[in-house]
Formats: C-alpha cells, structure tokens, sequence
C-alpha cells in the first residue's frame, strides 16, 4: 500500500511541520515512482500538484495488481483516468476535489468518455466515488466529470459487482437527466445490486435517488 500526501501548514504532526518551513512539497515524481512497483494493490494519492504525469506511470506499473486508487486535491489528468481503465482488478476508486493543469485542460465531455471507459474496462469495481472537480484560484466553473457517457456505460451493467456509488455533482437534477434515469431504472441492475447510492447529495448527505421513483 502506497500513501502519499503534501502538507502546506504546521499545525498537524512533526512530519509536517519540517516541511512546511517552507511551504514546498519534498514529494517529487521521481521518489513517487521508486516507491510503486508492480505488485503495489493500494495507491492513495493527497494533495500532489506537480507530477499527474507520475501518477499515471505508477497506475500502469501496478495495473495488474492495483485494487485500490483513491486521488485527492490533486491535479487529474485524462492520462490518470486512461491508465486507470487500463488496469485488471480495480475495485475501489475516490476522486475528490481535484483539479485541473489549465483552463484549456478542464473539459468535461473528454473527461467523460475518459471515465466511461474506466467503467466499461473494469467488471471488477465495487466501490465508486467522483466528486466535482474545479480548477484552483483561477478557474471556479464545475465540470462535471461523471457525464452522459458514464451513465450510459454504468447502465448497461459493466460493472455487475458495483455495490456502492456515491456522485457527488451530475449537473442536473435526476428527474431532467434521462441518461441517469436509465441508469437508475430497470432493466439496469444498478438499482438491485447497490448497497449505497448516493446521487447529488445535499449538505445533510441525502440523495435525491431516495426520492426518485423508479420505473
């Protein structure tokens, strides 16, 4: 298991308190990469802003093995998503409040087919999380990732393992969003075989899915 997080403040533990001296991360790309190898199942990725490019590489080294990835405050790329549909035991996936390299780069409907893929590539999924994702300081528009492509490609059951998922932003309410409503609705199994569902939910963590009325 790989854990690998950037601290900027001093105010949590010894660790980070000698680095945030002053304020630069001592995580590069390069230690990034000698830490995976191969046979790494787990990769938890926090607050890495400078090296998505080494982030995708270790996705690929470990991609026979990887079960786990989960990438936070950090910048995703549509290489990550691409190598992510490349590996062959996923099962567990948290992207949450990353963002992007540039302006240019925040597009959602690349973004979209990026992550369909991921779905459609990987049967062996059982947990699923996306948050919204927006670009830092400079770029505040959301842009939501988990799109009609992603729906659609959930929908028609590739991942017949899924037991939870939790979209925190589609855009939209369920109800004006047919390609949700398809996915959420028979013949899709997705509302039998999910544990947890968790569709746009509000501050107080309720789903709209639990007021939707399924066909």
């Amino acid at each position: 298991m790989i854990f690998v997080e950037c601290y900027k403040n001093s105010n949590t533990n010894a660790r980070t308190q000698v680095m945030a001296k002053t304020g630069k991360s001592h995580l590069t790309g390069e230690n990034l990469l000698r830490a995976v190898n191969a046979v790494t199942e787990c990769l938890f990725v926090n607050n890495l802003g400078d090296a998505p490019k080494a982030v995708a590489t270790c996705i690929r080294t470990a991609s026979k093995t990887l079960r786990c990835f989960s990438m936070q405050a950090s910048v995703l790329t549509v290489d990550i998503l691409k190598a992510l549909s490349e590996c062959e035991k996923l099962g567990s996936i948290l992207l949450e409040n990353n963002y992007f390299q540039d302006v240019a780069d925040a597009n959602s409907e690349k973004y979209d087919q990026a992550l369909s893929e991921v779905l459609f590539c990987n049967p062996t999924l059982r947990c699923l999380y996306v948050e919204c994702q927006f670009k830092d300081n400079t770029y505040r528009k959301p842009v939501h990732i988990f799109g009609n492509k992603s729906w659609s490609v959930l929908g028609s059951n590739s991942c017949p393992l899924l037991q939870l998922l939790w979209v925190r932003t589609i855009g939209d309410t369920i109800e004006n969003n047919q390609h949700v409503t398809a996915a959420l609705s028979p013949p899709s199994l997705i509302p039998r075989q999910l544990k947890i569902c968790m569709v746009n939910s509000d501050m107080k963590l309720r789903s709209q899915v639990v007021s939707y009325k399924r066909r």
